[in-house]
């Protein structure tokens, strides 16, 4: 009579010579090809995922689906080569079929933000995240930002007094020792995807006078704000470079915020792009050397944005948002980053000092946001988030954290 030790012997035999066979005739990679894989309690399937059909999702679910499950299952066949989780998002978001390529309920944008309630958040550092702007939009970010780096095209080396456009590439990035001008450029990161976004919700629009839908499914005239930081020395070799390059396309559809020079008026558009860092503030510059606006149409396309602690009557021609540190604010009140750390919160002496910069830039019709706020304790940043939204009544909360502030 067989004793147990050989019978558990001669299993664990089988199972081997088993595995075996079904690897040598990738019966096992059949096996596991037909397994449904199901994640996140989305209860959806990414088995030969077809980018054709809607999950039925959007927003923060579809992009922490993609997240979780890029590289068991989903496949991307992009050439755009940014990072298998971008290009297989990408290659979903922007995926229509041609019956489909003017119909809002099939659009990227319903794609991308049905579900979406629009927040007040800055995606800071935006560029740094594993899918630029895409994945704020989907936690609802309603501004973002791209720090920019003027470049030579790999076969030209740069000339600080030559001004052919063609010699030169916008490459997105914090870092100029860390800049990648083939694949992290302008174009491929913002300005293309913004275009093809809005083109999916206004091609039945010809008219361009008329009111462009937005960004957000749910809200569809809330603009988007874009922050540009310019880095390098030559801004206005940049500045010519983001009009007449990487925002034309949206500017001739009608996409751009812009202020008419006659009427004296902000008209909002689908995207308002506001200009950071080491940007141009000659209107000579701006206009390019016109008495009209850049293309002699009466209009300016790019705004600055105002130190709020330095606001002046001119702000309001030139700026549609006003920014401080947190500690240059404090520094206001006689106090500190450290005395608030320590704390937990801000008192209300600093509350009343900040409060009051920020109702005279909103008198000015100015948006607000404070960037360097704490980000530890955790528990402390949370707190100073709600008294900025609460109590100082700021517009947009400056953050890196996009899946806690959107729970908050």
């Amino acid at each position: 009579m067989m004793t147990f030790g050989v019978q558990l012997v001669l299993m664990m035999g089988y199972l081997i010579l088993l595995g075996a066979i079904l690897l040598e005739s990738n019966i096992y990679d059949k096996l596991l090809s037909s397994l449904q894989i199901r994640r996140g309690g989305s209860g959806i399937s990414i088995r030969n995922l077809d980018p054709s059909k809607d999950l039925g999702i959007s927003g923060e679910k579809l992009y922490e689906f993609f997240e979780k499950n890029v590289g068991s299952g989903v496949k991307s066949t992009s050439s755009r080569n940014i990072s298998s989780l971008y290009d297989s998002f990408y290659d979903y978001i922007f995926h229509t079929e041609p019956e489909e390529q003017c119909s809002a309920g099939n659009s990227a944008v319903a794609r991308l933000t049905r579900d979406v309630a629009p927040l007040p958040l800055h995606s800071h550092n935006d560029y740094w995240r594993d899918v630029p702007l895409l994945k704020g939009l989907a936690y609802g970010a309603m501004s973002t930002e791209a720090d920019v780096w003027l470049s030579p095209h790999k076969d030209t080396s740069y000339n600080e007094n030559a001004d052919d456009l063609e010699d030169y590439v916008l490459v997105v990035g914090h870092d100029e020792d860390y800049i990648d001008p083939i694949a992290r450029t302008m174009d491929k990161l913002y300005s293309e995807p913004l275009f093809k976004l809005l083109e999916s919700v206004n091609c039945h629009k010809s008219d361009k006078s008329h009111r462009k839908n937005g960004v957000f499914f749910t809200d569809n005239h809330l603009p988007l704000y874009v922050y540009i930081d310019f880095k390098s020395d030559d801004n206005v070799l940049t500045y010519k470079l983001l009009m007449e390059r990487y925002f034309k396309r949206l500017i001739e559809r009608g996409y751009l915020t812009y202020y008419d020079l006659q009427t004296k008026k902000l008209v909002e558009g689908p995207l308002t792009v506001i200009m950071t860092g080491n940007y141009p503030t000659d209107t000579h510059i701006l206009d390019n050397g016109n008495g009209d606006g850049y293309y002699n149409d009466h209009k300016r396309y790019m705004f600055i944005d105002s130190h709020l602690l330095e606001l002046s009557e001119a702000s309001s021609d030139i700026a549609v948002t006003a920014t401080a540190s947190l500690s240059q604010l404090l520094a206001i009140a006689n106090s500190s980053n450290m005395k608030v750390i320590l704390r937990g919160h801000l008192n209300e002496d600093e509350l009343k000092t900040i409060k009051s910069y920020i109702d005279k830039a909103h008198k000015m019709n100015l948006k607000t946001r404070i960037w360097g706020i704490p980000s530890w304790p955790r528990n402390m940043m949370h707190t100073l988030w709600r008294q900025q939204i609460n109590d100082l009544h700021s517009d947009l909360l400056n953050v890196d954290d996009l899946k806690g502030a959107s729970q908050m």
